[in-house]
């Protein structure tokens, strides 16, 4: 039986949000419970677009048509990874800041932002200025390599972090994810990707 790579590894989902297993999650619907499963299926998607390229490509060849989609493919997985961390930097995590009273509430998340951040713009740059013709798959594949483990990490720790909104005013906390959610829409690219 051959094994199939399909886009659930190298980098792991997030199959659990820690609503089922953690004990001080409240039984009745609170917002930071819609909001970290709505968090978790958005860095599911980021997660396999990461190991959809990852997979991929080393059976795509320079020079063709496929290597021009595929990076054009790329070019639309760093568009969404950069506007989703833009608008949680600049908009989100400051309102759950202010939200919750508590300064830097959110600095975890901001600093893992920052830890696989060369690695992005080194994936960044090879997308753009690569060629078709100059193509190698296996420069990609060390690029996802070089940020995608600490970026999984991140893209799971910052679920919790959303969970631990539960004990927070749940009408005030939801009129804060309505806002947050205007904001991500508003920085997405429909045309490109779509909304996120």
């Amino acid at each position: 039986m051959t094994t199939q790579l399909w886009a659930d590894q190298p980098f792991a989902l997030i199959k659990e949000t820690g609503i089922l297993s953690r004990q001080d999650i409240p039984d009745r619907p609170h917002p930071a419970i819609s909001m970290a499963q709505h968090m978790a299926l958005t860095h599911n998607i980021i997660i396999r677009g990461l190991n959809a390229s990852f997979n991929q490509c080393l059976s795509v060849s320079p020079k063709t048509k496929e290597a021009q989609d595929f990076l054009l493919f790329n070019q639309c997985l760093f568009e969404i990874l950069h506007d989703h961390h833009t608008v949680e930097e600049e908009h989100m995590f400051g309102a759950i800041e202010k939200f919750t009273g508590v300064p830097g509430i959110m600095d975890k998340n901001l600093e893992e932002h920052k830890d696989f951040q060369e690695g992005l713009e080194k994936y960044r740059q090879y997308i753009y200025e690569t060629d078709a013709t100059d193509y190698d798959g296996q420069t990609l594949q060390a690029l996802l390599e070089g940020f995608g483990k600490t970026m999984e990490v991140h893209l799971h720790n910052e679920i919790p972090a959303l969970l631990d909104l539960k004990d927070y005013d749940a009408a005030k906390l939801k009129a804060l994810a309505a806002a947050v959610g205007k904001r991500f829409r508003a920085g997405s690219n429909f045309y490109r990707y779509g909304y996120m």
